[in-house]
Parts: structure tokens; C-alpha cells; sequence
């Protein structure tokens, strides 16, 4: 980057945070720490904040949305709070551009219509698959009339963006006009800690006795935590030293356990409950398979830590996992299919030299194109393309 930027970021994330188990709020922190160590200053209007150690000094955060905590009321308060303080700040700041974090929230950005800087939305994850027991589904006439007025509603805002960012190509489904707005669609990851998210230091290849299975995510259904479970029965039919563990809370806890104890999986399948960032890494450097079946993952995070850790996956093929895991560094199956999730869990486990090359291939990956410095190089080469385009249309 040529020079350092001021930077408005209109809205983070739910929460803010670099500690808490938040995806969203741990990605927005790294994106805010990782542009303000390069010198930019950042403007940050924010839901909620729960920082352990303080941001940089150029790092600017206002807390917006009033009494309300959530829906069309915290919304529209939050929207205009967000355009006044906006205003406040022009008065003696200028803007080299506007971005708004991931998620996306509906129409928040154009709080700030009129704005002279350019828009830049995103990284955008897929949407998870319409799921037919939702309110939305199942109230008919009414749920797809709020629907189609939240989709026209993004593609007035993205229309109007200069730049939207996808994680994967899987996310230009959050994009209703993507074929149209292609000219302004960049692909940029998540970010990543490569120096923390690393193989256990001097470890070198996988070892035949290497057979824990690690799952890392919240227990729900759409998780794919019940087909896992389904599948290592079939797992430990031959591989009895075989052992899942199972790293998450979630609603639907009980009924995982219940099924685990209905399949006479008690010695082998363990339950580790939620886990702070500190004991994921653990988790994640001594796993010797990494698995994520969900029934159509957005991206998956944890799958882009266990490749940073040089771990062999086994995931979904749908949604964002279909673009995250690579032949050469997993195996992905169908959802909803434990068969065939046995089938790929039970050849990594008896094949430590496909664990490895896998799992160095997975660890290469990730520093070539997750890595922080890699992914800041990226945005602020957006940054520059979007500038450059905002000033010519403005001087034509």
C-alpha cells in the first residue's frame, strides 16, 4: 500500500471479540488488529465488545444500537446512530474507504447512502441450506414475502457497493445479482494465524496408533454431529483402538450422547464440552483426523485451523467445504451419508503416510493463502483497485 488509510468500518460483528468462542467476532478482530498494525486508522462501530487485551491506539471503536437488543428496532436504531456518528466523523475526518465486515447484515450499509468514499462488503460466507422445519418455511405466503424482500433489499445495497468480497465461489449465493456484479466480486479467505495454528513443534509425519477423530463444533443437528456419530460405529467395528472426540456444546448435546450410548460407544467416543481458543489448539495439533460432515458449512474455520496444524480432513463437499478441502488434503463425502463417511475415516486411520502428506499439503496451503500477512496484501490491493475505480468514474 502506498499509504496508510483511514479506514470506516460501519458494522463488525455481533461481538467483538478476541478471546470468546465467536466465529464471526474472532474473524472481525483480526481483520480490525491485523490493518491497524500496517498503520491504517480504523473507524469501528460495533454491537457488543469483549476484548482481553486492548486494540492498537488507531483503532477507533463506538458502541451503537441503543436499548434494543435485537430485530427491526435495534436495527433501525443502530442504523441511525451509525449515519450520525458517520457525519460527525466527516466533519474534521477523511475517509479513504467504507467497509463492512462479515456478516453482512441486511441493508446496513445503506445507512450511509450518499457517502462520497467507496463500499466494500464483506468477506461474504454461502448461506446454510433453506431448512424446511424453519419458522420462515413453514409460515407460507408470509415467510416468502419477508424473504423476497430481504433479498431485494441486499441487492440494493450490493448494487450500490464498489466491491463484495466471498470467502469462497460458494459465497456468491448471498449475491442475488452475482452474474451481473461479477466485474466486483474478489475472492478473499478468512484470515488466519499460521504462528499460532501450527503442528506440534519437531513433529514429523503420523504414527499407526495416531487414530483420534476430532469434531470442533457447536452440537447441532446441521453440524453433521449425529452422522459422525453414526459413522464411528461402523468405525470401531475394526478399528476398536479408534477414539472420537467430540469438542462443543450445543442444544442438541443430549441427544448426541444418547445416541452415543444407544450404539455401545461409551469406551470410545468422548465428550469434551466447550473449549477455550487455548484448549482448541490442543485439540487441533493432536487429533490425527480432522472431521467436519455439516449438511452445507458456510466456510468452516475450524477446518482452515486444522489445516494450519497440518491435519488430513474429512468433510462435506457441500456448501463452503466443497472449495476449503482440497483432493490432495482430505476427503470429502456426501452429507447425510454415514456410510461412506466410515469408509473415508477408516482409510485415513490406516494410512499414516496419506495422513501426512496430506496434512503437510493442508499446512503449505494454509500459509500460502490464509495466512494474515497474505490475506492483508490481498485487501489492501482491493483497497487500491476500488479507490482508483471510484476516483475515475468521479473525474469522468
Amino acid at each position: 500500500m502506498s499509504r496508510p488509510l483511514s479506514i470506516f468500518i460501519p458494522h463488525s460483528s455481533g461481538l467483538l471479540t478476541d478471546h470468546r468462542s465467536h466465529g464471526d467476532g474472532l474473524v472481525a478482530h483480526g481483520f480490525i488488529k491485523r490493518l491497524a498494525e500496517r498503520g491504517h486508522t480504523l473507524y469501528v462501530a460495533v454491537e457488543a465488545i469483549d476484548l482481553a487485551r486492548p486494540l492498537p491506539s488507531n483503532v477507533h471503536l463506538r458502541k451503537l444500537g441503543g436499548e434494543a437488543k435485537s430485530g427491526p428496532a435495534f436495527r433501525l436504531s443502530y442504523m441511525r446512530e451509525l449515519r450520525a456518528w458517520y457525519r460527525e466523523l466527516r466533519r474534521q475526518t477523511r475517509f479513504d474507504v467504507i467497509h463492512q465486515l462479515n456478516p453482512v447484515f441486511t441493508g446496513m450499509s445503506l445507512a450511509l447512502m450518499g457517502a462520497q468514499e467507496p463500499v466494500i462488503l464483506g468477506p461474504y460466507v454461502a448461506d446454510w441450506p433453506v431448512d424446511p422445519d424453519s419458522g420462515i418455511s413453514r409460515s407460507g405466503a408470509l415467510g416468502k414475502a419477508a424473504s423476497s424482500l430481504k433479498t431485494g433489499i441486499a441487492d440494493m445495497q450490493q448494487q450500490r457497493a464498489d466491491a463484495l468480497l466471498v470467502t469462497t465461489p460458494k459465497a456468491e449465493d448471498r449475491i442475488p445479482s452475482a452474474s451481473r456484479l461479477r466485474p466486483r466480486i474478489y475472492a478473499l479467505p478468512h484470515g488466519l494465524d499460521t504462528d499460532l495454528f501450527s503442528p506440534i513443534p519437531g513433529q514429523r509425519g503420523m504414527r499407526e496408533k495416531d487414530q483420534d477423530i476430532l469434531f470442533l463444533s457447536n452440537l447441532v443437528e446441521r453440524k453433521g454431529v449425529l452422522d459422525l456419530v453414526n459413522a464411528f460405529a461402523l468405525v470401531a467395528l475394526t478399528r476398536p483402538a479408534a477414539r472420537l472426540i467430540i469438542a462443543g456444546d450445543g442444544p442438541e448435546s443430549g441427544k448426541v450422547r444418547a445416541l452415543a450410548e444407544r450404539l455401545r460407544l461409551s469406551n470410545n467416543v468422548f465428550f469434551l464440552g466447550k473449549q477455550t481458543r487455548e484448549q482448541s489448539l490442543e485439540l487441533l495439533r493432536h487429533c490425527a483426523v480432522f472431521c467436519q460432515p455439516s449438511h452445507g458449512e458456510p466456510y468452516g474455520m475450524s477446518v482452515a485451523e486444522a489445516m494450519s496444524c497440518a491435519k488430513p480432513l474429512v468433510a462435506t463437499q457441500e456448501g463452503g467445504l466443497g472449495y476449503l478441502v482440497a483432493d490432495e488434503g482430505g476427503l470429502r463425502v456426501p452429507m447425510k451419508q454415514p456410510q461412506e463417511l466410515a469408509q473415508a475415516l477408516g482409510e485415513l486411520l490406516g494410512d499414516p503416510a496419506r495422513r501426512a502428506a496430506m496434512g503437510e499439503y493442508n499446512r503449505q496451503r494454509a500459509i500460502g493463502t490464509m495466512s494474515w500477512p497474505k490475506i492483508m496484501e490481498r485487501l489492501e490491493e482491493i483497497y487500491e483497485i476500488t479507490m482508483q475505480q471510484r476516483s475515475a468514474r468521479a473525474s469522468a
